[in-house]
């Protein structure tokens, strides 16, 4: 289930979901955290492996991003799990223009947090 604040850019082949990238507009919760107005998030982006390595992800990512920064966002953040980071999802992004941002060795959150400015061009 989405939030009201989200949108999902979703692959389809024929009519099987192949892939889906779920972006949160504002992260200021109504204002609670005003620091966050404008930041939006990559929430969540998943390919089905059959479907890896075949410009799926990549067709996600850059349509998010660009709707995000036709949205008027700040900065783009997204967080990458170990495991994830593992599988090489950390150089997917930054293939992007995504850096990290912060780390996190909680065990329930642990991974990185990456962070991008939306280009102008």
């Amino acid at each position: 289930m989405m939030a009201e604040e989200s949108v999902a850019f979703i692959a389809y082949a024929g009519d099987q979901e192949i892939g889906r990238c779920v972006c949160k507009v504002d992260l200021s919760e109504g204002g609670a955290r005003p620091a966050l107005r404008m930041w939006c998030q990559l929430a969540h982006m998943v390919v089905d492996e059959e479907w890896h390595s075949r410009g799926i992800g990549t067709w996600l990512v850059q349509h998010a991003a660009e709707w995000m920064r036709l949205a008027g966002c700040d900065r783009i953040v997204l967080s990458v799990l170990p495991d994830d980071e593992e599988r090489g999802a950390g150089r997917f992004y930054q293939r992007f223009g995504w850096q990290p941002f912060t780390r996190s060795y909680k065990m329930a959150r642990a991974g990185v947090i990456l962070s991008r400015v939306p280009s102008l061009a």
